[in-house]
Formats: structure tokens, C-alpha cells, sequence
């Protein structure tokens, strides 16, 4: 049932090939970035978040310094949740065994139209030889999701980091509304 895909930023896999030290880096970071959620999670389990002790106000601090009101509540709330620590971490833990790999020689989208939105600025933070590296891997790996599909392109989003839809959410509104547009032009009977 899918139409297509708009994919934002996805981000590198097989970075061992491109950058080997600094994959081993992260592995070692994502070791302690675990125990960090599995120490949320407890507190969440608890009922420890809602006046959290030092050690756990880390875990509810706004990720959007720039949100209102409503959305840190939002936040806040369901960082109080056991279950959005157990997601958090089941998603990173996949992620890493996932983007490890390349992109699979075998994954094919057809002619489905695929748009893969590539960030200019993903790694603004990385020193300047990492972050060509890393830049690399990224290249790799959307170039290779793009060709995926017969249909498959990327659209590079100028003044971007990773978070396309934060930075720039007019960017992805309009590739999803061009797909769409594309996609009813094509199944329209023709006069």
C-alpha cells in the first residue's frame, strides 16, 4: 500500500569502512548512552521522575529548548513513562546492528518514487577529518538508498542539521506534496 518514500537524512551505515576509529568510539559512547536509559527507565519504573533526584534530572530536561510550554509538557510527560525509556533504548540498540551493515545489494524499491532528502550541515559538530568521513558514509549510503528505486532521487536542504524537520519542516511538507502531486498526475486517465 505504500505510494512512495520521503526518507529525511538518513543516516550512515557501514561507517566502520569510512571511519573505523570513530565507530569504535561510538560503540564505546553508546555503552554508556545505555546505561544512561536503563537509569531513566528505572526512575521512570520507580515514580522518581516527577521530582527526579540529581542523578536523574538529566533524564527530563527538554530536548527543544526553543518549544512552548505545551510542547516541554509534552515532553516532560512521556519521558516519565517506563515505556518511552524501553522504546528509546530497543530503538538504539537495532540501530546500531542495522547501520552497522550496508546498504543490502538485494533492496529494491521498483519504480516507487523515493525522495531521500540529504542535510547539508549533518555533522557540524565532527573535527574537520571526522566529519569528511562521516560525510563519506552519508554519501554512501543515500546514494545507494536513491538507487534503490528507479524513481529514487535526493534533494539537498540547504541550512539543515540532521533534524530536516525542525530546521527546515517547509522542505519536507513539500517533497511529501510534490510526491503526492506526482503520484496523482501519473494515475489521472489521460484525455
Amino acid at each position: 500500500d505504500v505510494a512512495g518514500l520521503v526518507l529525511i537524512d538518513p543516516p550512515e551505515q557501514n561507517v566502520a569502512a569510512f571511519a573505523p576509529a570513530w565507530a569504535k568510539d561510538d560503540v564505546e559512547s553508546s555503552k554508556q548512552r545505555f546505561a544512561f536509559i536503563r537509569q531513566c527507565a528505572k526512575g521512570a519504573e520507580q515514580g522518581l521522575l516527577a521530582a527526579p533526584p540529581d542523578n536523574l534530572k538529566r533524564c527530563i530536561s527538554p530536548v527543544v529548548p526553543f518549544a512552548d510550554a505545551k510542547v516541554t509538557a509534552a515532553v516532560v510527560g512521556y519521558k516519565m513513562k517506563p515505556a518511552y525509556w524501553h522504546t528509546l533504548l530497543s530503538e538504539l540498540q537495532n540501530n546500531q546492528i542495522v547501520f552497522a551493515q550496508p546498504v543490502s545489494a538485494n533492496e529494491n524499491h521498483g519504480s516507487m518514487p523515493l525522495v531521500v532528502l540529504t542535510a547539508d550541515n549533518t555533522y557540524a559538530d565532527a573535527p574537520p577529518a571526522v566529519r569528511k568521513l562521516l560525510e563519506a558514509a552519508r554519501e554512501s549510503t543515500q546514494a545507494h538508498i536513491a538507487a534503490t528505486s528507479t524513481g529514487g532521487k535526493r534533494v539537498f536542504v540547504k541550512n539543515t542539521s540532521h533534524d530536516i524537520q525542525i530546521d527546515q519542516p517547509q522542505a519536507v511538507a513539500d517533497a511529501i506534496l510534490a510526491m503526492i502531486s506526482d503520484r496523482q498526475m501519473a494515475t489521472q486517465p489521460k484525455r
